[in-house]
Formats: C-alpha cells, sequence, structure tokens
C-alpha cells in the first residue's frame, strides 16, 4: 500500500508569478537548519504539490510557502507565523488530509531535530500546542507507514525515530498532558513494534 497520492496537488496550481519569500524573525537551531539545507526539496512533492515551490491559493493572498520555509516558521517568535506553519505546513504538506508524500519522511525526521532542540517549547507564546502538533503529526505517520513496513521511507522514518527516541521520550515529563500523552504513544508505539516476536 503507498500513501503517496496526489489527488489534491493536482488541483493546486503553483504560483504564475516569482514570489519572494520574505524573511521572518526567526531562531533556527543549527543542527534543524543543516538538516533542511541536505535536502534538495524539488525531488519531492507534498500535499500541495512540488515541495520547494510556492502555492497560490484562492484563500491566502501571499501564497502558501515552500515545504522548508513553513518548518522554519515553526521557529518564529510570532504565534501566527507558527500556527501559519502548523496548519499549511504539518496539516497541509506534509500529512494532508491523513495521506503522506515522498516528501513527508524528510519533513518527519526535520520535526524530529526540531523537538530534540526544544526550540519550540522555549519560544514565548502558545508553544505548547505546537509541539502536540508536532507529535500528534509524528504519531499520524507511524501508524500510516506501519501498513507498508519494507517501505524505504517507513524504513527512513523509523530510522529517524529510532535515532531520536530519546528525545521522544525526553516529552514525556512535559508539562502539558496532550504533549506527554502523544509523545508517550510514539515511543510506545515504536518499541511495540519492534519488539521480537515469541
Amino acid at each position: 500500500m503507498k500513501w503517496i497520492f496526489h489527488f489534491f496537488s493536482s488541483q493546486v496550481p503553483p504560483v504564475k508569478t516569482p514570489i519572494i519569500e520574505r524573511p521572518l524573525r526567526l531562531q533556527v537551531p543549527p543542527d534543524f537548519e543543516a538538516f533542511l539545507n541536505s535536502i534538495d526539496w524539488s525531488q519531492f512533492e507534498d500535499g500541495y504539490g512540488n515541495s520547494a515551490c510556492i502555492y497560490d491559493l484562492p484563500m491566502n493572498d501571499l501564497g502558501i510557502p515552500s515545504l522548508p520555509t513553513l518548518l522554519r516558521n515553526l521557529c518564529s517568535e510570532d504565534d501566527d507565523t507558527r500556527q501559519d506553519a502548523v496548519n499549511d505546513g504539518i496539516w497541509g504538506r506534509i500529512c494532508h488530509q491523513h495521506t503522506l508524500y515522498s516528501a513527508s519522511p524528510f519533513a518527519g525526521k526535520a520535526l524530529l531535530i526540531l523537538l530534540k532542540t526544544r526550540s519550540v517549547v522555549d519560544l514565548p507564546g502558545n508553544t505548547e500546542a505546537i509541539a502536540e502538533d508536532i507529535l500528534r503529526c509524528l504519531n499520524w505517520m507511524w501508524k500510516c507507514y506501519t501498513f507498508n513496513p519494507d517501505d524505504r521511507d517507513f524504513q527512513y522514518f523509523s530510522k529517524a525515530v529510532e535515532d531520536h527516541l530519546e528525545t521522544i521520550e525526553s516529552y514525556h515529563a512535559h508539562g502539558v498532558l496532550r504533549v506527554r500523552q502523544e509523545a508517550e504513544t510514539l515511543s510506545r508505539s515504536f518499541r511495540e513494534f519492534h519488539l521480537p516476536s515469541p
């Protein structure tokens, strides 16, 4: 079973005139930035289409930023910018309508790296909701990928989860119940999947 579909992305036209993505006040962790820069996002698709493109949607006059820009915007000091990154990035481009794409495993690893930096926890404002959305997305990705464990996307994502399991489990002690629950569910699902058969 493949979790890469293009029904939605085929209906979203790329922006016809160049739009310069305006820099925002970001505190992007170096490891997170380095990983984003290591990926050629133009080679991958997401819920809107090519992951490196800006998309022109009727409900957004400025267009939807590229996937790597949306991931960076999770580090914004501005609550509205962060929430747009959650809505358009996590639930629009990475995991649109509970569908995964070729860019999703790389975006998932980026989210794990971001959790490790704890920068989304240290920012002012409602960062608990951001951490919850990130962990909820990672949980959904895990559930989807385990339907086809031989798929290389799952293998890539599973290795990323394994490498960041200590980070995930560090959120078990988070002060917000929903964040703790999402972190506990992800680490438990990973461990149960990889337990040796009796």
